[in-house]
This record gives C-alpha cells, structure tokens and sequence, in this order.
C-alpha cells in the first residue's frame, strides 16, 4: 500500500467514529477526529448542528496535521466545508498522498429514527446506539464508565433534520471543489456497525 489517507464522511447517525475506529484498527493508522480539532466550541456548535468557524477550525486542523506529521490517516468528520477540503488537499498533496473519501449513506427518515435511540458519552464524547452499538454495561460508556446521556441535538427532531440537510448540502459543496483528486467510496450505512464495516473491508479490498 502507497501513502493513503481516508475521509470517513457521513450524516448524523450514519457511524462515522465507529468506522473511522474500525479502520483504523484495520490499517493500524492514527484518527484525527473532527470533534477533537477545537473541542472548546464542539459540543457548543455540535448541539446546534452548526459549524466551528474556518478561522479557527484550519489553524488547528493544520497544528495537528503537522504535530502528528504522518500522511497515513484516517479523518472522522473533517472536512466539512469547501475551505478545509482545499487545505487538506493541498497538505497531503505535498507529501505525496492519496485521498479517499468512505461515504456513508442514509435517508433522512433513518437518521430521524437512529437518533431516538442514540446516547454519548458526555467527557469521551463516544457514542452508542440502542439496537446497532449497545454498550457492554447499560448506560455506562466502554471507554470511561461515565453515564451515557442524549445529545442536546438529538432532542428535537426539526434539530436532527436540519442537521442531515445541512450535511447534504455541505458534502456536495466540498466534494465538489476536489472530486478530480479523489476516489469515492459509497457505502449503505444500514445495519449493525458491524455489518457496514465489512461493507467497507469489501469495497477497499482490505
């Protein structure tokens, strides 16, 4: 394998962390998440389904792209705007690096529903599904044994589709500024976490 790096991109619920873990595990690359990029206005920004700004979203991704100085990577939820398409881009470019980006599929009715049964962690930020992803202990993290709650986003359903349409929108325009420089992976995202992972294996021939 070349110098590779991967996108795992998805809507609200679709299990983005859990396959960007999986694969990760799976190639033995670091994760950069991008809940962790400026994780001081995440849960702020997150609740609302709005976005961290680029002024402050880029200078951090930057800081740890070069900290972690490595262009093997797999990118949990960055990009999200056609800004931060065009500097990745251009970083991994200039290391010689292929970029992938893993799409996970869902209609907005099935992240309306998924979302009813979803509960995070509130420090580790790791999130479960009722049916699809229980925790090991009932309402207790695996990570950290914290007590799992529901997102504020996740209370509201008009919250919820605001936040699937917004990812619609949003993935067409950044896709768009750099899709002559990328290979898609489009991957059903329905089932068991389990079973959309090897939906990934299949398609990446790993």
């Amino acid at each position: 394998m070349g110098k590779e790096a991967y996108i795992l991109t998805g809507p609200p619920t679709s299990g983005k962390s859990s396959q960007a873990s999986l694969l990760a595990q799976r190639l033995g690359f670091p994760v950069i998440r991008g809940r962790d990029i400026v994780p001081e206005l995440s849960d702020q920004c997150g609740s609302f389904r709005n976005l961290i700004p680029d002024h402050l979203f880029i200078p951090n991704l930057k800081r740890l792209l070069d900290e972690l100085n490595s262009p093997l990577i797999i990118l949990d939820n960055v990009p999200r705007t056609s800004e931060q398409a065009i500097f990745l881009y251009g970083w991994l470019k200039d290391r010689k690096t292929n970029l992938s980006v893993v799409k996970l599929v869902l209609s907005e009715e099935e992240v309306v529903e998924r979302t009813k049964k979803r509960l995070a962690c509130p420090v580790c930020g790791e999130t479960y599904h009722l049916d699809l992803k229980p925790p090991k202990i009932d309402g207790f993290c695996d990570i950290d044994s914290n007590l799992l709650a529901k997102r504020a986003g996740d209370t509201d359903e008009k919250t919820v589709v605001k936040g699937f349409r917004d990812y619609q929108r949003l993935v067409i325009g950044w896709m768009k500024v750099i899709e002559n420089h990328i290979v898609v992976y489009e991957i059903d995202a329905k089932g068991t976490v389990k079973e959309t992972f090897q939906r990934v294996e299949e398609a990446l021939d790993i």
